[in-house]
């Protein structure tokens, strides 16, 4: 049966023979079927709709969902589609061929949708397709695989496999079968695909991929499909109205999906700021800023937190981090001073490069893989104050000579480029008066060709604008001097209008062009985005993950900084009657967070899922202790001591730019009032740099520079309390009240602390001769104790049956292992024939015990041997008693015993057991 279609296919007919009057020019089907075509008839004859309640209405004849729409192509469009449902269809085939199907359909949900056709009762097509971000964005999906229909009256299905989409019409088109594009193939070079994919764009698909637009600004949607954007970004704070990583997968997939319905099919980079973690999405893991990872000075953890980063951003569907920024930072008057890595170049190369190695992992095209972008290049951090944004230092110039300009800011990008950096952003500031994004010499000669950069050079967010009055100019001198993709934050259409008159027009070659549209065709190739491109929605339960959050919370106990410990306060016993913690950032997720936190300035309370300082304290202490608060420090008395945390707010950029690095009044009075307590106080610091605190230190008994922790304020707790040694050195020198700024190398320097300091670098808690950072870097306890050891200590389980072996040990159970090192103590050694060391060691009934010692030689291994004393039997024995007890060894160093002192002052002793 027939209807109105008949009519629409033969005015399609009409139409083509007026523009090609060629008889034996047949088509399968002679046009598009709308959908509002369907067969009449009733019930199970041409449609079957399962919607709850439906009872028809306007352009809903017979019950079928039909609606109004301006923008469906004949003004109607089946929406309110349900699974289960189907339309029926027959059509007059004129010509037997092979055919591709083309559907034309719309979304504003996420997908994934199915739909299938048949033919006279045969499936002959199924198709899969994604959200378009609207329910009026049409789009065209294409059958996945070719297939026969032969001429005649066909009956024709679709049957709706999913819910929640809209169809408007569809088509059969004839299908010549073609080689697929070399482009197309995943084994092909690089550089081969990289060249058959220009030879076949257009100079509008070109200049496409050199824009960058903002999320919050494309509109519509379909612009990415039909203005060709090369990749889009969400600057901070642009987030899914539902922030969760889920609506990020979303979101991003979105906007791939219209990418991908360009003639050539190139996928979009999706780029965000992700600099301590997926910092803009609820719930995910947030590090330490840079700062805080400088001070760890340990390039294997920043490398592991950027491998999180990337699991988490790679999960969300954005391919591209605009991190790590290896900024050479020199001035603490900078709002940006916390995203510098150190004030030395060396510090910086080293931290940097192994960001880019963790964010990027060994395979670029991994599902857990997403570029890393160093930034700013160069010399973001050597500004001079009063050159800035508003007469302060952020975006302001840089003013040295070229081999000092070299040797501190350049420097770093060496190692960047070594690490595989494949992505550079340019920097707003100037050297020497000379904007870097116009700077031909330092972007094109200097980095990408003395450098050797073969990746592509990013401008930042509407940088290009700042170099001319004139737009168009602006964008000339840019592209000129290297700029590859232009961030642009709203305007895309002007520049990419712009850009393309200032090809035509001989401003711009063609060569330029076509070098910076390779070199970014290169990287989305080398890094699989061809092959995948939408979120590995896998990953999506490792977001903010327990693991994740175990890596931070390391990080952040590695990061802390004890600039003063008197008495050796720290760490504080667990077991204490009552502690007082007071301060404004101790119980403020968002202020321990920072800027660039789910929004770009950052956030006060609760702005996403983690745990305060206050909280951690709270969960660390023993069931006896009482932790007591107050915001303002009153309520301290009768405490045994009382932990302050106070510093900054958040902010970023030239927001942050102060010369005022004092404690505010109500920092000084939380202080000040718990003072008056009469306890023992510990100053935390919570801040993006070092603040003025000469005149005041003196006051506090200890001083820790937690700087930007994250999300997992319980590191902070961790090294409070010594389940965590502090590791962290300062990775800047911390100036006196008003020495800013203060560098290594400075005349005269003499900072309040210097470059590299910790109590700990020198400090010798346990009396043994070496220094306690050394002894907690080799694995050794500076507590001697037992509770600070990688290897052996509170956290070791050389077992491996997931226990720690020391709680293990001291709880009374003990490592099921047939072998098993528990404990190990290190001792200054006296003089032969001096006082004996007593060594007592806990036992458990049943167990064989030995005892051995090792001589500490400066860069050799201990060398273990059995240790035996005459007074005390051999170093071997059976526990025989019936309950846990000890058991005292001693060591006299007498040459019977222990072969006499060791050479360099210092034994160490470990007790092994053998399970019975």
């Amino acid at each position: 049966m027939k209807n109105s279609l008949a009519r629409i296919l033969a005015l399609c007919m009409a139409l083509t023979c007026i523009v090609a009057p060629q008889a034996s020019a047949q088509t399968p089907i002679p046009g598009a079927i709308q959908a509002e075509d369907y067969d009449e008839g009733g019930q199970g004859v041409a449609y079957f709709d399962t919607t709850s309640g439906n009872t028809g209405g306007a352009y809903r004849n017979d019950d079928v969902d039909i609606e109004f729409s301006e923008s469906a192509v004949n003004q109607h469009n089946v929406g309110w589609i349900e699974a289960g449902e189907w339309l029926r269809f027959t059509v007059d085939v004129t010509t037997s061929a092979t055919v591709r199907v083309r559907y034309r359909v719309a979304s504003q949900e996420a997908g994934p949708f199915s739909l299938s056709l048949s033919v006279d009762g045969d499936v002959v097509d199924t198709v899969t397709f994604n959200g378009t971000g609207g329910w009026q964005n049409w789009i065209n999906v294409h059958s996945p695989q070719p297939f026969e229909i032969t001429a005649g009256t066909r009956v024709v299905r679709l049957d709706f496999l999913s819910s929640l989409f809209n169809i408007d019409e569809f088509e059969f088109e004839i299908y010549e079968e073609e080689e697929e594009p070399l482009y197309l193939d995943p084994t092909a070079p690089v550089a081969a695909r990289v060249d058959d994919l220009m030879a076949r764009m257009t100079l509008d698909e070109k200049i496409g991929q050199m824009c960058q637009a903002n999320v919050g600004a494309v509109s519509p949607a379909t612009d990415v499909r039909d203005w060709f954007l090369g990749s889009v970004l969400s600057g901070g704070g642009e987030n899914p109205s539902v922030n969760t990583p889920e609506t990020w997968a979303d979101m991003t997939d979105g906007f791939q999906a219209l990418a991908l319905q360009t003639r050539l099919q190139i996928p979009i980079l999706y780029g965000v700021d992700a600099v301590h973690g997926h910092n803009n999405v609820v719930g995910a893991t947030i590090f330490p800023h840079n700062i805080g990872m400088a001070a760890t000075r340990n390039p294997d953890l920043m490398r592991q937190a950027a491998e999180v980063t990337a699991v988490e951003v790679a999960a969300t569907g954005a391919h591209w981090t605009f991190a790590p920024a290896i900024t050479v930072a020199r001035n603490e008057w900078w709002g940006r001073f916390y995203e510098g890595l150190g004030e030395l170049p060396e510090d910086v190369a080293l931290m940097g490069a192994a960001a880019i190695e963790g964010y990027q992992g060994a395979d670029l095209t991994a599902p857990t893989s997403i570029l890393a972008c160093a930034k700013h290049f160069a010399g973001d951090g050597g500004t001079l104050w009063g050159t800035g944004v508003g007469g302060g230092i952020d975006q302001g110039n840089t003013i040295l000579d070229e081999a000092t300009f070299r040797a501190l800011h350049v420097e770093p990008y060496r190692a960047a480029i070594a690490a595989g950096a494949r992505t550079i952003m340019a920097s707003y500031s100037s050297w020497n008066g000379v904007k870097l994004h116009g700077d031909s010499y330092m972007l094109t000669d200097v980095l990408k060709g003395e450098l050797g950069f073969e990746g592509f050079l990013l401008s930042d967010w509407g940088a290009v604008d700042q170099l001319d009055g004139n737009y168009a100019n602006a964008v000339i001198m840019a592209i000129n001097a290297g700029i590859d993709m232009v961030m642009v934050p709203s305007q895309y259409r002007n520049f990419l209008n712009t850009l393309r008159n200032a090809v035509q027009g001989g401003s711009i070659s063609m060569e330029r062009i076509d070098d910076a549209v390779r070199r970014i065709l290169t990287v989305k190739f080398e890094s699989g985005l061809f092959e995948n491109p939408y979120a590995q929605r896998h990953l999506l339960p490792e977001v903010g993950s327990a693991a994740h959050r175990e890596v931070a919370r390391q990080a952040v106990a590695e990061s802390l900084v004890v600039l003063k410990n008197d008495d050796i306060l720290i760490p504080l016993s667990k077991e204490l009657t009552r502690i007082h913690v007071a301060g404004k950032n101790a119980d403020n997720l968002g202020h321990q967070c920072g800027g660039w936190t789910i929004s770009w300035q950052g956030g006060s309370g609760a702005t996403t899922i983690g745990t305060t300082i206050l909280e951690a304290i709270t969960d660390t202490v023993s069931p006896g202790t009482t932790v007591t608060y107050s915001l303002d420090g009153t309520g301290a008395a009768g405490a045994d001591v009382g932990i302050v945390v106070v510093g900054e707010t958040p902010y970023t950029e030239w927001y942050g730019d102060t010369q005022d690095l004092f404690l505010d009044a109500a920092d000084l009075a939380a202080i000040n009032n718990v003072r008056a307590a009469g306890i023992p106080v510990v100053v935390v610091l919570v801040s993006g740099r070092p603040m003025y605190v000469e005149n005041e230190v003196d006051n506090w008994d200890a001083f820790v520079a937690a700087w930007l922790p994250g999300t997992e304020g319980q590191g902070v707790a961790d090294v409070l309390f010594g389940d965590a040694f502090p590791f962290g050195i300062l990775p800047f020198s911390w100036p006196r009240d008003n020495q800013t700024p203060v560098n290594v190398g400075d005349t005269g320097y003499d900072p309040l602390f210097a470059h590299g300091f910790s109590v700990y670098v020198d400090g010798d808690m346990d009396g043994d001769g070496l220094p306690d950072l050394w002894e907690a870097r080799h694995g050794l306890d500076p507590y001697d104790d037992g509770s600070i050891n990688p290897d052996y200590g509170a956290d070791g389980d050389p077992d491996q049956d997931g226990g720690s072996n020391l709680f293990e040990y001291l709880t009374g159970t003990h490592p099921q292992r047939p072998e098993s090192i528990f404990r190990i103590w290190s001792h200054s050694a006296g003089e032969e024939g001096g006082p004996p060391i007593e060594i007592v060691s806990h036992t458990v009934p049943g167990y064989h015990y030995a005892v051995d010692y090792a001589d500490f030689v400066m860069g050799q291994p201990l060398n273990w041997v059995p240790f035996a004393n005459a007074a005390n039997g051999v170093g071997t024995w059976l526990e025989t008693n019936t309950v846990e007890s000890t058991y005292t060894f001693i060591d006299d160093y007498s040459p019977e015993t222990s072969g006499g002192p060791p050479a360099e002052g210092v034994r160490y002793y470990r007790v092994r057991s053998t399970a019975p």
